[in-house]
């Protein structure tokens, strides 16, 4: 995987029912080749989206404390990030009262594919 995007979330920001939305915009080759788009939390994956067959994907990631700072629950494999998903809720355990990392990383099956964070922004509610 190689990282398209790193962002530091400081220390205190998130309370123990906080919630990050992202929204990435990826660009990729519009080819049956799989392209994988993961998001990482403190170094821990929430989500992994997958894509081929289009030439672009804008997704949704939210990821939730759960009355915890410490406790996590974001839904994986779901592009829209509402909705119905085959994944399952992954339930990271990241001290978010420390600052902590968002990771976003990118996967091609052919070398010679695409795959482009073309844009990003992140809400904190």
């Amino acid at each position: 995987f190689v990282t398209l995007a790193s962002i530091t979330i400081p220390s205190g920001l998130l309370g123990a029912n906080a919630k990050l939305k992202i929204y990435p915009l990826w660009l990729t080759t519009n080819n049956a080749n799989i392209k994988t788009l993961r998001l990482n939390l403190g170094g821990v994956v929430c989500s992994t989206m997958v894509s081929q067959n289009v030439p672009n994907n804008s997704g949704l990631v939210i990821i939730r404390n759960t009355n915890n700072e410490a406790a996590q629950k974001c839904s994986s494999g779901l592009v829209a990030g509402i909705g119905a998903s085959s994944g399952s809720i992954a339930s990271p355990t990241v001290d978010t009262s420390a600052a902590t990392t968002i990771t976003i990383t990118g996967q091609l099956a052919v070398g010679t594919d695409t795959l482009t964070l073309e844009d990003l922004f992140v809400e904190l509610s």
